[in-house]
């Protein structure tokens, strides 16, 4: 390149520079992209050009119900009295379908696919739900169809679900599917039968035209609506862009699960990465020369600009930017920062008592931030990186389920940042934190996303690994456009960059509800939670440690939840059982003794106290522990079984037979209570009553065994025993005051446990499986939806992985939930079925169970 570009002109002969590629570029590159654009129309066409007689049509879907071949023919011009006939303009959500290389079969195969589509679309519950609603329009288009509903965005997709299940039993009918929501317009043809045409149907055609056989492909709008529901985020994949006619594009979202639609990434997809270049270059032929030359020009004359800076030009935000795999943090803290608030909480006495963070989401004041953040608060302070310092007024809405607020501080013009709407990042997408840990300000960290996770269909969370500390509760978690994607919440120390963070649709969410509120609610109307249940997340984490015998763990999370919630009762409870797993005995005493402080009703951790006290010997202390248990609660089993122990140990042989007697009496499954009876009677000279006692405990023995030690607690106080198959070398924790062993089946291949009403019942199986009898296909027989035994069966969760599955739904007023592992030659089942509507076991409680369940 000569050397003169990069020395400096003097300013006469910088604009006459600057004129003559000016010039030069309108005579080589604007004049010929005009010619070629509006002047050629048998090249380019009518509907392209702006030239084109203003009577002519855009080419429309053309969805004529006699037309049976796949070319779509212009409509004729209509007359003004079939335009009087035209319905208004609606939103709809339309499936369109094709079946794939149709025009290469013969007329009877053409016939026999048509017949089965249409059989297994009228099987599918969501066309007949719409269909007997009129919210239906059916519309065949030769090799396939269109399904227009009124409804609801998930209609067309869940009707697709369906589809792509009824064509498992057709692999000879290769259908692709496309759904999109968008403007129709019903009319009237010549013929009175009804007709739909729009951009609506027309976008659906052109997603489902981007896909292969088996693939279920979703526009950006559909998508995005979608992905505001966490049920459906896990199925949710962005292709990217896709070109249709014209050289438009469009973006689109494919959709699959482990055994619905196509995971392959589409042909044109594949096709577009191979090239690297958009095919329309390829059509422009010799004028590919002038346009080179032309930007090639531009581009020095942009140079020259720069260099003189005579174009003076707003730099890009980062809202203006697309999302990038690469983060640019310098750029990203810079335009974030300006937007991220120190949150001050003061006390009664005007003291302050904590910090965290916030963000402000509006010009006028709206900032976001955790509940735990605000609670306890009299009054609170907003304070900017600038120094400006505003007050909180007030609470405009809050989620306690999810742990986010919105409140309004007392501020006007500040800077905000933009909530991302789109499907959230997969894992592996770069992110950053903007916070204020232990109260300094502006403080930035980055990392990714490393897993999404779900405690249930309506608790979700982020896990992030950018370093967060304490006081970075509330701070935002952004992508690197610097849109915020979600809220840091709370952090597991020593844990390896455990972060998490709720994702920013439940913010949304918050703005949504924020429309249909008056007035603001002061802080202090949001007290600080005491008596946290069990059900809070961050135990629910503990909860799976614990299960998992991962009591080191557990203790770490324990360690991080001390100062949020330091009143809780539950909190101390499970720092007992777990110092207890740890054979940290004095420990376990203590933090058993804070718990019955706080909570002194509590029976099971009475009884867990005197089972420590007893493992250091301190077995009066024990026994003055489970008589405090049995005074809470008279009818608890363990509590006597744990007198009956203690009196043994101190050589009080007929209390101990008392006690034991009256152990079994409430639960005569327990062969911990029948050893220890036979003991005592045995300890009193009563050897017949002992050999009784022997007896009972042989027999139970054999049907299964349980571990005698504390008993792990879930949600609502559900007590948690082991059951134990010694057959099929296999265990379960089973909730021992809600479900009860049934001593019926005689077979030792299984366990029944049902509640006290009969509603709820466990089965837990175990099989030798046969070799041709795969976990996938024993998955599937679970997962069919509506077939002839069970027409009412409804799936709403399912998974399947190497070696276990999980699959849960209702049939009917009844749920059900069941779990498989194959272990070798050996399959294990556990069956759960419940009354949806009372059913005694909360999520959490089946989670436990589930996971205890894992073939060991």
């Amino acid at each position: 390149m000569p050397t003169w570009l990069f020395q400096e002109l003097s300013p006469f002969a910088s604009y006459v520079a600057i004129a003559a590629l000016a010039a030069a570029a309108w005579v080589l590159v604007i004049v010929p992209l005009w010619r070629f654009w509006h002047l050629s129309p048998r090249t380019r066409g009518p509907v392209s050009s702006h030239w084109a007689d203003e009577n002519s049509q855009p080419e429309p879907l053309g969805l004529d119900l006699r037309h049976q071949s796949r070319a779509i023919p212009n409509p004729p011009r209509r007359t003004s009295a079939e335009v009087k006939k035209e319905i208004k303009l609606e939103i709809a959500h339309v499936l369109f379908t094709d079946i794939v290389g149709y025009s290469k079969l013969l007329i009877n195969e053409q016939r026999a696919l048509l017949d089965t589509l249409n059989g297994i679309v009228r099987e599918t519950e969501q066309f007949r739900s719409a269909e007997a609603a009129g919210k239906l329009i059916k519309i065949p288009t030769g090799d396939g169809m269109a399904l227009v509903s009124y409804s609801s965005p998930e209609a067309p997709v869940e009707c697709a679900l369906e589809i792509s299940r009824g064509l498992k039993e057709h692999p000879e009918l290769k259908l692709r599917m496309g759904v999109h929501s968008g403007p129709v317009s019903g009319v009237i043809d010549v013929n009175e039968r009804a007709n739909v045409a729009g951009a609506g149907v027309n976008i659906a055609q052109r997603v489902m035209d981007c896909g292969d056989a088996g693939h279920i492909l979703l526009s950006k709008r559909v998508a995005e609506d979608l992905a505001q529901y966490g049920h459906w985020r896990p199925y949710l994949y962005d292709l990217g862009e896709c070109e249709i006619k014209h050289g438009d594009v469009i973006s689109v979202s494919n959709l699959y699960t482990d055994e619905l639609g196509n995971p392959e990434s589409p042909q044109k997809f594949k096709a577009k990465e191979r090239k690297g270049t958009h095919a329309r270059t390829a059509k422009m032929g010799g004028k590919l020369i002038w346009v080179t030359a032309g930007v090639t020009i531009l581009a020095a004359a942009l140079f020259l600009g720069g260099r003189l800076n005579l174009f003076q030009s707003k730099p890009s935000t980062i809202s203006e930017r697309t999302i990038s795999e690469s983060l640019d943090l310098p750029r990203v803290a810079a335009a974030v920062r300006p937007a991220v608030a120190l949150i001050e909480i003061f006390g009664p006495s005007g003291k302050l008592i904590k910090t965290g963070t916030g963000f402000f989401v509006s010009s006028d004041g709206k900032l976001v931030t955790n509940r735990h953040v605000v609670e306890g608060a009299t009054n609170g302070a907003a304070k900017l990186e600038t120094g400006a310092t505003y007050a909180i007024g007030g609470i405009i809405v809050t989620d306690n389920d999810h742990d986010v607020v919105l409140v309004q501080a007392n501020a006007k013009g500040v800077p905000f940042l933009r909530l991302y709407g789109g499907l959230l990042p997969p894992v592996g997408s770069r992110i950053a934190v903007i916070g204020s840990p232990l109260g300094f300000e502006g403080s930035v960290s980055e990392g990714v996303i490393s897993g999404q996770r779900a405690i249930s269909k309506s608790d979700e969370w982020l896990q992030i690994t950018a370093p967060v500390s304490h006081g970075s509760s509330g701070s935002p978690v952004v992508n690197p456009n610097g849109e915020v994607i979600g809220v840091a919440t709370f952090i597991i120390q020593e844990g390896q960059a455990l972060n998490f963070a709720r994702p920013v649709s439940y913010v949304s969410d918050l703005l949504v509800k924020a429309t249909t509120t008056t007035g603001l609610v002061p802080l202090s109307a949001v007290p600080a939670q005491q008596n946290v249940t069990a059900d809070a997340p961050e135990f629910a984490s503990v909860d799976r440690c614990l299960t998992n015998g991962d009591a080191v763990t557990a203790l770490k999370i324990l360690n991080t939840l001390k100062e949020k919630y330091a009143d809780s009762p539950t909190l101390w409870f499970k720092f007992g059982y777990t110092y207890y797993e740890l054979n940290l005995l004095e420990d376990a005493v203590s933090a058993y003794r804070h718990a019955l402080t706080l909570e002194p009703a509590d029976a099971i951790a009475w009884t867990n106290l005197g089972v420590s006290l007893a493992k250091l010997n301190r077995h009066q202390d024990a026994i003055e522990a489970g008589k405090q248990a049995i005074k809470v609660k008279p009818d608890y089993p363990k509590a006597w079984g744990l007198l009956g122990s203690e009196y043994v140990a101190t050589e009080q042989y007929h209390e101990a037979t008392e006690a034991f007697n009256q152990a079994a009496q409430l639960d005569p499954s327990d062969p911990e209570i029948w050893r220890g009876l036979a003991l005592s009677y045995s300890h009193e000279g009563n050897s017949e009553k002992s050999r009784e006692a022997n007896a009972r405990l042989q027999s139970v023995l054999q049907k299964h065994a349980q571990r005698a030690e504390p008993i792990q607690r879930g949600s609502a106080n559900t007590e948690f025993v082991r059951y134990a198959n010694p057959y099929y070398n296999f265990s379960a924790v089973v909730p021992a005051n809600v479900l009860v062993k049934n001593e019926t089946p005689s077979s030792n291949d299984r366990a029944l446990f049902v509640s006290q009403d009969g509603q709820t019942k466990l089965l837990l199986l175990g099989k030798h499986n046969p070799r041709s009898h795969t976990l996938a296909k024993i998955y599937s027989e679970w997962a069919a939806e509506h077939t002839a035994a069970d027409p009412g069966k409804v799936v709403d969760y399912k998974v399947l992985r190497d070696d276990w599955f999980v699959v849960s739904g209702r049939d009917g007023p009844r749920g059900f939930y069941v779990k498989g592992v194959l272990r070798q030659e050996t399959l294990l089942l556990m069956c759960l079925e419940y009354d949806e509507q009372d059913c005694p076991l909360t999520e959490q409680d089946i989670g436990i169970m589930s996971r205890s369940f894992n073939g060991k």
